[in-house]
């Protein structure tokens, strides 16, 4: 498919993360792309794509539940300055340039809540900072997170933070 952008309050659906998946190879875009909305994924896999997942926009609310992220080229989810990510029982593996990316805002004072819960991130890579799950609030941004109860494994970064990198204003907490 090409880049599929959703830009209104949707919940979406699928048959199970290993029935269904969807790729992109256009090597300019996302294979889904969030702005601005409340969005719920459930039951599908995004792989095999130049990049996976975008959320964007200070009202977005992206929730992503039993999601498997795999084989993306660049990002498995990637959020930038987004109002909240949800990310459980999913997986993240095998993503080039990090399984899991969550950037806060470098122009205004937002607030991102991040949380991650029993999801598996392993096997990632990037030659920067944060092969798993990489956190960093921005210039301006300041980003909650809980992450609960997730293996994380076998990521490589050619920096910091193998399995999960934290810059700037991030406060977290793991239960």
């Amino acid at each position: 498919v090409e880049e599929v952008n959703i830009s209104q309050d949707v919940n979406i659906i699928g048959p199970g993360k290993d029935n269904l998946s969807i790729s992109n190879s256009n090597t300019s875009s996302f294979a889904l792309a969030v702005s601005s909305a409340d969005v719920y994924i459930s039951g599908l896999t995004v792989k095999d794509s130049y990049r996976g997942v975008l959320g964007s926009g200070a009202s977005t609310n992206l929730t992503l539940d039993s999601v498997k992220l795999m084989d993306n080229d660049n990002y498995g989810v990637r959020v930038n300055d987004v109002s909240s990510l949800t990310i459980k029982n999913s997986e993240a593996l095998n993503n080039d340039d990090v399984g899991i990316d969550v950037l806060g805002s470098n122009f205004t004072n937002s607030t991102l809540t991040v949380s991650i819960e029993n999801t598996t991130v392993a096997g990632n890579t990037t030659s920067g900072n944060g092969a798993g799950i990489k956190l960093d609030s921005g210039t301006q941004g300041i980003i909650n997170a809980t992450l609960r109860q997730n293996t994380i494994s076998g990521n490589t970064a050619g920096n910091n933070g193998g399995g999960i990198y934290v810059a700037g204003s991030v406060s977290t907490s793991q239960i």
